[in-house]
């Protein structure tokens, strides 16, 4: 992956934040255990894992929910 990739999904994930404490996002939460990208035809398939801050997090289900999506 290159470093301009990163650098476009971590942007991307910096804007997803905690939906109790809307200044802080994924990433300042360390929630991001894993980010991957796949070149296809039409750009770029790009898988990120996420850890929850906690075992009891209550958002855990909201986000084993969240259905695959495309980003542009």
């Amino acid at each position: 992956m290159t470093t301009t990739l990163q650098y476009a999904i971590r942007e991307a994930l910096n804007g997803v934040k905690d939906p109790e404490i809307d200044s802080v996002s994924i990433l300042d939460l360390g929630m991001v255990e894993t980010m991957d990208a796949e070149a296809t035809e039409h750009g770029y398939l790009v898988r990120v894992t996420l850890l929850p801050t906690f075992l009891g997090c209550p958002a855990l289900e909201i986000i084993k929910k969240t259905p695959n999506l495309p980003c542009r």
